[in-house]
């Protein structure tokens, strides 16, 4: 367990991008603009452990992310990081209302009160009002519900279980 249990990937370094330091990310989240925010701490890990870093830039390019971070200025200095998984760490994010770090319910199952299988929580937004589920339906639609008692019945971390309320028009 150790360790691996603070941090939650959301990308990974494929590639550098021209010569001046700037990498070639895959991400899978849909709220990247928040991830890879320049000024942000992010963690490049492989088997060795995680490795901080700032990001200096960010922007998208046909699917994937380009960054640069650590002020690196040239492909030399980020040849090292191709195939590292990028992540944050959960003492990072946010503590949502319900007492749950965010990176807790990424993952989880979702059900209607019927226990009707909807779909799988893929991210979380943490806007002022509260937050935000991205949950990809069985058809593979995303739906955004609010994180709010009125939408969500039930946590169920330990089963990767979460109950929710689908109001007519919500999903």
């Amino acid at each position: 367990m150790g360790d691996n249990m603070e941090y939650i990937q959301i990308g990974k370094i494929v590639s550098t991008h021209g010569i001046k330091g700037e990498v070639k990310a895959f991400s899978d989240s849909d709220f990247k603009k928040e991830r890879f925010k320049c000024g942000n701490t992010l963690y490049l890990s492989n088997d060795n452990g995680y490795i901080p870093i700032i990001i200096n830039s960010y922007r998208e390019h046909k699917n994937m992310v380009l960054i640069t971070f650590n002020n690196f200025k040239n492909i030399n200095d980020v040849l090292k990081y191709i195939g590292f998984n990028i992540c944050i760490k959960k003492d990072d994010l946010p503590i949502l209302e319900k007492g749950h770090y965010y990176l807790d319910i990424i993952g989880l199952d979702v059900y209607d009160m019927h226990n009707k299988y909807i779909g799988i929580i893929k991210d979380i937004r943490v806007v002022p009002q509260g937050g935000i589920l991205e949950i990809k339906k069985t058809d593979g639609k995303i739906s955004l519900v609010p994180y709010v008692d009125e939408f969500v019945i039930e946590i169920d971390v330990k089963n990767k279980k979460m109950i929710i309320n689908p109001i007519e028009g919500l999903l």
